[in-house]
Parts: C-alpha cells; structure tokens; sequence
C-alpha cells in the first residue's frame, strides 16, 4: 500500500526522514516511540498537521525574509516535499490508524499511520498546494466540543503554483481564529 508523508518546503528540507517523536506532537501523544507519520492520502496528511500546521511555516518565513507583517494581504504558493512510501499491512514496523489510535487520540480522524524503522521513500516530489474542501467536524472529547477540521479532495500542482484565493483565505481565516483563541 502507497503511503505519504508532507513537510512543507521553506528552503530547508532534510534529504531523509528517519523516525523520531515529532517536536508537534500534542500533550496526550505517544513520546516514546521514534516514528515517520504518513497517511493513505495526502488529505489525511494535511488533516494530520493541521491548519495551522499548513500555514504557520508558510507564514513564519514570511515574516523572517520579508520584515513586515503583512503576512495576511499576501498571496502564498505552499510548496511541500511529498515522499511516497509502500509498507505491507503484516509489516512489524507499521503502525496503521487503528493501532496508533492506541497512543494519539485523533488517529481516526486524520489517518494518521506510522512507520517505526527507517525506510527509503519509492519517491520524493516537491508538489504545491493549490486547494481543498475544509470540512468542520464537531467531535466530542472529554465532554468538550471541539471543531475538528478535515481536509478532502486536495488539488496539487507539479509547478510553482499559488493558492486558491478562496481556499487561501479559508485557512487564514481559521489561522486568525485559532491565535486570537490560543
């Protein structure tokens, strides 16, 4: 089975993933067990990061090479290193949504898979984000109602690309909104 992994490319991509506790991991995550978090789609992938977790290095670069804050009235290309990997279902050192559920609770939400030992990609391509259907699902979790956003039907460009400017202002938008809440 085919299985992908993101990480956006703000000029600073390492050449290999090698599984590790992922400095983004949420307070109730697994911290103990090293791994490479894929997904079976690049959907479930973009759920998996987050909105913010799309637009914050984005953004921050933005702010770094640009010194202006500005960052809102801009329009942005999203380009993120996509690697391919095949893993088997009977494979020790692959971790799928159900049991990974076990250590991250939104595992079934987002897809989320691992992988636990090193492996080389089949591929590696920079790809560009170009869009996507957010849809807001209200979860329950510990009596708190949450929005969760789910990410379906991204569109993907092999070519430097912007953003759709309503899918661009989508994720802004709830950007805004998660930092005036947080």
């Amino acid at each position: 089975m085919s299985l992908y992994h993101l990480m956006a490319d703000i000029g600073a991509v390492p050449s290999k993933v090698i599984p590790k506790i992922p400095a983004n991991a949420m307070k109730e995550e697994d911290q103990s067990i090293p791994r490479i978090c894929v997904s079976r789609s690049l959907g479930e992938c973009l759920t998996g990061i987050t909105v913010t977790g799309i637009t914050f290095p984005f953004l921050l670069e933005e702010l770094r090479t640009s010194h202006t804050k500005q960052i809102w009235d801009k329009q942005y290309q999203f380009p993120f290193i996509v690697r391919t990997y095949c893993a088997e279902n009977n494979n020790s050192a692959f971790f799928d949504e159900k049991k990974v559920s076990k250590y991250v609770w939104d595992a079934n939400f987002t897809g989320e898979c691992w992988l636990t030992e090193y492996r080389e990609p089949i591929s590696t391509k920079k790809r560009w984000l170009v869009s996507a259907d957010i849809e807001n699902r209200h979860i329950i979790r510990n009596n708190e109602s949450w929005r969760y956003p789910i990410i379906h039907n991204s569109v993907w460009s092999n070519v430097p690309t912007y953003l759709n400017p309503e899918f661009q202002d989508k994720l802004l938008q709830m950007t805004k909104i998660w930092l005036e809440q947080n």
